[in-house]
């Protein structure tokens, strides 16, 4: 990296360094998640008994949808789950509710967007909350009864633990977006819109392969903080146009 800055091809050492970052994160993850299956092994059976016990009967986080809940177990630390839909069928409201929810539960999410501004995401957020009129929202014409119910649920955020909208300007790539997660903190990761991120090893978006690379590096990062990572994507262009009708 430090030649191609001298010869000043400043891509090539961006490449480098994106290459080396990600390759550190895969070890640390792979040296982390090293267990002896033979230590401690009745303990496996407290944390069965554990999971019998519990009120919802999941092992992770709720996302509030009964069907998602049964299928996963709950949303658990390390996993990757990706929402896969065409254009214009209602992923990033699905990330968003489960974000809600979760949030409710007494958890802290982090919910980048790389489809909508933040403002877009916050007024979306406050009309689903809320119970509100999206379209009455932005437009300042919400009911009186609307309107109060709105002030109530604004005023209920102020004292609970933290949601963040993260801005995507600087996080374009998996390791901008380990950075914020490295700064947040957060209990679980949503990340909407995966296809418009930029691949660090290809340059590319949306292409089979980089969003190939996209998703494992997404997996390694998942792996890296111990947590959830819901994941929104389109199917990819190629192969809606490729369909058979």
């Amino acid at each position: 990296a430090s030649e191609a800055i001298a010869s000043g091809d400043h891509n090539v050492a961006i490449s480098v360094l994106s290459q080396g970052v990600a390759k550190l994160i895969d070890e640390g993850a792979r040296e982390s998640n090293d267990i002896d299956l033979t230590n401690n092994a009745t303990k496996r059976f407290e944390e069965y008994t554990h999971i019998k016990t519990r009120p919802n009967g999941l092992i992770g986080f709720a996302t509030g949808f009964k069907t998602i809940d049964e299928a996963t177990a709950g949303l658990q630390p390390g996993q990757l789950i990706t929402i896969i839909a065409p254009p214009k069928t209602g992923k990033s409201v699905l990330a968003m509710q489960m974000a809600v929810n979760v949030h409710r539960d007494g958890f802290v999410p982090m919910f980048q967007s790389f489809e909508m501004t933040n403002l877009e995401q916050q007024q979306r957020h406050d009309s689903m909350r809320s119970r509100i009129a999206h379209s009455r929202l932005i437009r300042g014409a919400l009911t009186p009864a609307e309107e109060a119910r709105y002030m109530d649920e604004l005023k209920a955020m102020e004292s609970m633990h933290k949601f963040y909208l993260t801005d995507s300007v600087s996080a374009m790539t998996v390791t901008g977006l380990a950075a914020k997660i490295d700064k947040i903190r957060p209990d679980i990761a949503f990340v909407d819109g995966v296809y418009l991120m930029t691949d660090e090893v290809t340059g590319e978006s949306n292409s089979p392969q980089a969003l190939t690379n996209i998703t494992r590096a997404l997996k390694r990062m998942a792996q890296q903080f111990d947590i959830p990572v819901v994941a929104t994507t389109q199917v990819l262009s190629w192969k809606l146009q490729n369909r058979k009708t």
